[in-house]
């Protein structure tokens, strides 16, 4: 199978099993099942592409038939990859899925509900790995108690390959990721320096997909400082399938729905040409947010 030609972002839901306080979904529905899915659509949107489908939320797992959605996409020659809090069992996604074509798994950790959720979690993630996923943790480097989670990460969770995802939004009047210090950006990249060299040497083809499409928005916290007048390139070969079904440009233009069964043209050519750190498209509810003044 070949490389993808873009990436299409599938918010399947957003409802979810968890309320994180900082969740770029804002306030959600909590849910720990949500109805099916119709994947008719796949075969109409398949054709020559090959697109990387990164199956997000709200928290997919609760998606009734989410293992079937990765199988049918995979089966038209796609590549997934998946968004998930790992607090449900992943056994029938283990089951159904082949890992080959799983570009990887990014398994959140909440550090607030460590105490109730670090054993399953565990569990659930050597269940993946055993199973021949590519996964990894992230967890999100909360201001508010950073030397905390830098301690629980470099002791607790030294034999994990955990990445330290940045804060994005207001926090107690402060603007983030701008708001972190220089040593906290140093832990940052520490952190992440480590566990790529534990990511490379596992899976080295699967790493770079993680790297090419997954990743960008967040060089920081690959070691990598973005300069100021870097040039955003998230968006080059980017969709998204918003809650409703919209399939979205990055400009939020709409190009069909899959509800609907309308699919157009997909231009798959990133329509921003301004040179900015972050990308205006991914980010863009973190921003909305700042600007409003919301705070944490």
């Amino acid at each position: 199978m070949g490389n993808p030609t873009a990436v299409i972002d599938w918010i399947l839901t957003t409802e979810c099993n968890m309320t994180c306080p900082y969740c770029l979904m804002g306030k959600h529905k909590k849910s720990t099942e949500v109805s099916a899915v119709d994947l008719r659509f796949i075969e109409t949107i398949s054709g020559t592409n090959i697109f990387l489908f990164h199956l997000t939320g709200g928290e997919p797992f609760i998606v009734k038939n989410f293992p079937d959605i990765c199988c049918r996409l995979q089966q038209n020659g796609h590549w997934v990859s998946v968004n998930t809090n790992l607090i449900c069992s992943p056994s029938s996604f283990v089951e159904k899925v082949d890992p080959s074509r799983v570009a990887y798994v990014n398994c959140s950790l909440h550090y607030w509900l460590r105490k109730e959720h670090m054993a399953p979690f565990r569990r659930h993630f050597e269940a993946l790995s055993s199973a021949g996923f590519f996964a990894f943790i992230t967890l999100v480097a909360d201001p508010l108690c950073f030397d905390e989670i830098y301690e629980f990460v470099t002791k607790e969770c030294k034999d994990l390959p955990v990445y330290l995802k940045l804060m994005r939004g207001v926090c107690h009047g402060q603007s983030y990721p701008a708001g972190y210090t220089v040593w906290q950006q140093a832990c940052i990249s520490q952190v992440a320096q480590h566990t790529a060299s534990q990511l490379s040497r596992r899976n080295p083809e699967h790493f770079d997909m993680l790297l090419r499409y997954g990743m960008s928005i967040d060089d920081f916290r690959m070691g990598i400082i973005p300069e100021a007048d870097a040039i955003c390139i998230d968006g080059h070969h980017y969709l998204r399938i918003t809650e409703t079904g919209e399939i979205e440009g990055c400009q939020g233009a709409v190009l069909g729905n899959i509800a609907q069964g309308v699919v157009r043209h997909l231009n798959l050519e990133c329509p921003y040409k301004i040179a900015v750190s972050e990308c205006k498209h991914l980010c863009a509810r973190y921003y909305e947010k700042s600007r409003s003044g919301a705070s944490d």
